[in-house]
């Protein structure tokens, strides 16, 4: 039976301590052998609050090791373990786990602790890390990530969206009369094209954020908003999805800078 040693002491009596207090044997008393567990070692507490894993976090948790002295650079496991965790994501053997930036440079894993946790025992890894058990064990009605906080989430999303779009037909209808509304801290008119790239860029946002499989850390890079990673996202849902034979492509180019506009905007509101 494996147990933590505190755990026996606390719940067991040691049967030789106990025959030398009383003097007598006790031979016929049923007794429990255990294998204690090494206890965790002080820099892996922090991984086990952890919801989500980076790539060298997760192999050096993978092998039992100290993620913060790890040195991919040093350990030959590293590259194999990463090849079979970017596949796992890829195959879908790994749920709630993202391939960040794929066969580029900045190439990032993003892999959930629990699906982490049953892929290192399923295979045989060295995982020290106790079960995880965040704090939210059971997550009520108004956490984000309940059935019900998800429906609320997406109802003011969707009403944030008709909003825009309810001002962007008024500035359409002012453009149409030759009324044209000026952008605020822009020199330049609200023109038909920018109008349309701009509700384009809503209705791609707004897909991305309902999609049942979106990942937050995705398009969030340190304390930062990755830039990069909402731009090609938007970019790539107005080209494959939303582009007609009457509507203008969209470039990456264009799509980043009404991103920083937007941006820019809206730190000059706060």
């Amino acid at each position: 039976m494996l147990i933590e040693e505190w755990q026996a002491k606390r719940l067991y009596v040691n049967k030789s301590e106990l025959e030398n207090a009383l003097g007598i044997k006790l031979d016929g008393v049923k007794t429990q052998k255990f294998t204690f567990k090494r206890e965790l070692m002080v820099e892996l507490r922090p991984y086990c609050s952890m919801a989500y894993f980076g790539e060298v976090e997760s192999v050096a948790l993978l092998l039992g090791l100290n993620p913060t002295k790890f040195n991919r650079h040093k350990h030959d496991s590293y590259y194999p373990i990463y090849r079979a965790l970017k596949s796992a994501i890829e195959t879908g053997e790994l749920k709630n786990s993202d391939v960040l930036y794929p066969e580029s440079i900045d190439e990032s894993l993003s892999i959930g602790h629990v699906e982490l946790e049953k892929w290192a025992k399923h295979y045989g890894y060295k995982w020290e890390l106790p079960p995880y058990n965040p704090m939210i064990s059971s997550i009520d009605e108004n956490h984000p990530k309940s059935d019900q906080g998800k429906d609320r989430n997406v109802e003011e999303l969707q009403a944030k969206i008709t909003e825009l779009e309810n001002q962007l037909q008024a500035q359409q209808s002012a453009a149409n009369s030759q009324e044209v509304l000026p952008v605020s801290n822009l020199d330049e008119n609200y023109n038909p094209t920018e109008r349309e790239t701009h509700l384009l860029m809503i209705d791609a946002m707004a897909k991305l954020l309902t999609n049942q499989n979106f990942n937050v850390n995705k398009y969030i890079r340190g304390k930062n908003i990755n830039k990069k990673q909402i731009s090609e996202d938007v970019t790539e849902h107005i080209t494959e999805v939303l582009n007609t034979p009457e509507t203008k492509s969209r470039s990456l180019e264009t799509i980043r800078k009404r991103l920083d506009e937007a941006l820019k905007l809206n730190e000059q509101a706060d």
